[in-house]
């Protein structure tokens, strides 16, 4: 199952616990480049998303090929205009895309990537934590083996090590925990078709542009919490929500939320988000990496009481994971 987050930081301390090394700071870029390549040995898990870069060719073309971003994964798809492009109109090469024919407009790369930071760092989850500072330790020690100063087999150690977390880490993405086992074996043959439910994804080609207006946010807080059980749907909590029901339910503010709030969640159920004093506005909902999951909320609005509900669609498992909110 998908879990919670792991940010640079913690990987950065968990490396320094295996080897000792308690300064890092002059391999953090090294070690940058080592996240995305363990996350790409270990395979797609839950910080690994869709992603978009605009390409200009007045900057972005070195003269033989537009060269991928440095988290990019595996293409989903290019476009111009708005408009999917058909794969003859371009080549896939190991470092970019090479197009068959020339063009002078601003070209839609839409890839998978890692999420990241707002620093840009790379972050993990919990269940490819071990197997990416196994990755890490090892290739830190690969290089005194070029130098005639490494054991051999320490670096064989090492790498078995690697290997050992990488299939684990590929069956804990796989399959649920025994606390969730439990859970899926307590409900009907029909619920458990729940747990099979795909994230909606919104792809499209357009060039993203800052908006000219300012809008005056206000102050208005946000109620958070996860459903009662995997069967609950957001028909479900619409019947309840009302300012008396929402008294009992944790809060942070708009502002707060502008610049991320970690939520713990502690079952296995959807989530949701009651924003009270509100006009019925189309609210961006934004994950750590600053990507848009919009998409995978439901929403109602109350016009006699104005609160705006969200509740997601897929079901959230254990974990620690932490949302914004913007208009």
């Amino acid at each position: 199952m998908i879990s919670g987050a792991v940010p640079f930081y913690e990987i950065i301390q968990s490396v320094k616990d295996e080897t000792g090394i308690e300064n890092l700071r002059p391999h953090y870029e090294k070690i940058r480049r080592l996240i995305f390549r363990a996350e790409r040995e270990i395979g797609y898990g839950g910080t690994v998303i869709i992603r978009k870069k605009v390409y200009k060719i007045t900057k972005d073309y070195n003269g033989k090929y537009f060269p991928f971003p440095e988290d990019f994964i595996e293409l989903e798809g290019i476009g111009i205009d708005c408009c999917p492009i058909p794969q003859c109109s371009y080549q896939k090469t190991t470092d970019g895309i090479r197009f068959h024919k020339a063009t002078d407009k601003d070209i839609v790369l839409l890839y998978w990537g890692l999420s990241v930071d707002t620093e840009g760092n790379p972050i993990t989850t919990r269940n490819h934590e071990e197997a990416v500072v196994s990755y890490i330790v090892w290739k830190l020690y690969s290089p005194k083996m070029f130098l005639g100063i490494g054991n051999m087999n320490a670096a064989k150690n090492y790498e078995q090590a690697f290997i050992n977390q990488l299939l684990e880490s590929r069956g804990d993405d796989a399959f649920p925990t025994l606390e969730e086992w439990n859970d899926i074996g307590a409900l009907s043959y029909t619920d458990r078709r729940i747990l099979l439910e795909e994230a909606v994804h919104r792809y499209d080609y357009s060039i993203d542009y800052e908006d000219p207006c300012d809008f005056e946010e206000e102050e208005i807080n946000i109620h958070y919490w996860q459903l009662d059980n995997t069967t609950q749907k957001i028909a479900d909590v619409i019947p309840l929500v009302n300012p008396t029901y929402l008294e009992t339910i944790p809060f942070d503010t708009f502002t707060n939320f502008k610049d991320g709030v970690a939520i713990n969640y502690t079952k296995i159920a959807r989530v949701a988000f009651a924003l009270i004093e509100t006009e019925n506005l189309d609210y961006i909902i934004m994950d750590q990496g600053n990507v848009d999951v919009t998409a995978i909320f439901e929403s109602y609005y109350y016009a006699d009481t104005k609160i705006k509900l969200y509740v997601s669609k897929n079901i959230q498992t254990h974990s620690t994971i932490t949302f914004k909110f913007k208009i």
